[in-house]
């Protein structure tokens, strides 16, 4: 898993717990389902809305 720091920005921090949770889930074989904002911004590596 990735170390969090103090400084990140939510929008980071968010891309890295999902992240975190698919190393999880894989390593446990469970499948996961990410929809909407989450899926668009975890499959493009970026945040794409301010709402976070």
């Amino acid at each position: 898993m990735i170390k969090r720091s103090k400084e990140m920005d939510g929008g980071k921090e968010q891309l890295i717990i999902l992240k975190d949770i698919t190393i999880i889930s894989d390593s446990l074989n469970i499948d996961i389902w990410l929809k909407g904002g989450w899926a668009i911004d975890f499959l493009l590596k970026k945040i794409t809305t301010k709402d976070y």
